[in-house]
């Protein structure tokens, strides 16, 4: 279970069972992983959060590990963004970014004897630029049908961290947002984006 080898490995970082919250990952199964030495816990821990698309952000004193896809927890009106803070929406387009048109899942298997094995998907566009390409590697033991399945959300995710990050500052009221939440934020009035935040940080009363 991928619960088992994340708290395995927090523990073999150095956190106490008291110090770690994996059991929302308890139903994913894994089927093993292959390994020519002793990896660190924190480059186990990164290549399964390639795969299996969870974060482990810490909080109220212990480290969580949260699936991705979740709903939002909160939905931010555009007045709520902090008059004087700077708040900035980078799109792709901005960045003249291609989108990946194809992303290549190297996987370990089983079924070939642990040969180089290879799931591609591809993705076409009217809309956006879509000419690069995208390697992935990871050493987790997965079959045919399911490499394929991951391949095409980690290109599906690619593109939708293409599409944007913003930066922007709130009030105490959203003081209990964590690293990992969703939230849905109207970034001029009438157009909602949804984000996941990846960092959070005080500045004289402002959450940014």
């Amino acid at each position: 279970r991928l619960s088992t080898i994340v708290g395995d490995a927090c523990i073999e970082a150095g956190f106490t069972g008291d110090q770690f919250e994996v059991d929302e990952l308890y139903p994913t199964l894994v089927r093993g992983y292959w390994t020519s030495q002793a990896r660190a816990a924190s480059e186990l821990i990164r290549g399964l959060q390639r795969i299996y698309f969870f974060d482990l952000p810490e909080y109220d004193q212990k480290l969580w590990g949260l699936l991705r896809g979740r709903d939002p927890v909160a939905w931010i009106p555009h007045e709520d963004l902090t008059v004087g803070s700077e708040n900035v929406l980078t799109t792709s387009r901005e960045q003249e970014l291609e989108f990946p048109r194809k992303v290549h899942l190297a996987y370990a298997s089983a079924e070939t004897d642990y040969a180089p094995t290879k799931q591609t998907s591809e993705r076409l566009s009217s809309n956006v630029r879509v000419r690069s390409e995208m390697g992935v590697e990871c050493f987790v033991n997965l079959e045919a049908d399911e490499a394929a399945q991951r391949a095409a959300i980690l290109h599906k995710s690619a593109w939708a961290e293409f599409e944007g990050r913003a930066e922007f500052g709130l009030s105490e009221a959203y003081c209990e947002l964590v690293t990992s939440d969703v939230v849905m934020v109207e970034i001029e009035v009438g157009v909602w984006k949804r984000f996941r935040i990846e960092e959070l940080t005080w500045s004289q009363g402002i959450l940014e």
